[in-house]
């Protein structure tokens, strides 16, 4: 692989690994997921439908750094989840104190 913006293959990896563990009871063809069809549907647009395999191979390949960079920031995220927050001992006496110390703003909250 070269250039710049060419996958490493470690995030190859990444991506196909992500693919096999989303694709869940349809690994062999993954285009037949239903979570994969929901997220391919939900980000691109297309019908659900209408996801078979050449539209579904398109679309990883299209969207490989995109897909790489998002599972970098999930791995990220995932490591900082085992890490013990500061306030790990005390528990929030409510929801909208939960907001708050998540950093959600009262006009963001969802109730």
């Amino acid at each position: 692989m070269t250039g710049a913006s060419s996958l490493s293959p470690r995030e190859l990896f990444e991506v196909l690994r992500f693919v096999w563990q989303a694709g869940r009871g349809c690994r062999l063809r993954p285009w037949r997921s239903p979570y994969l069809r929901w997220r391919l549907e939900t980000y691109s647009g297309c019908k659900a439908e209408d996801i078979g395999p050449q539209e579904f191979r398109r679309f990883l390949w299209a969207e490989r750094r995109r897909l790489a960079r998002y599972l970098r920031w999930a791995g990220a995220m995932r490591a900082r989840q085992g890490e013990p927050r500061p306030d790990a001992g005390s528990a929030p006496s409510s929801a909208a104190d939960s907001c708050a110390s998540a950093g959600v703003s009262a006009s963001r909250r969802v109730t």
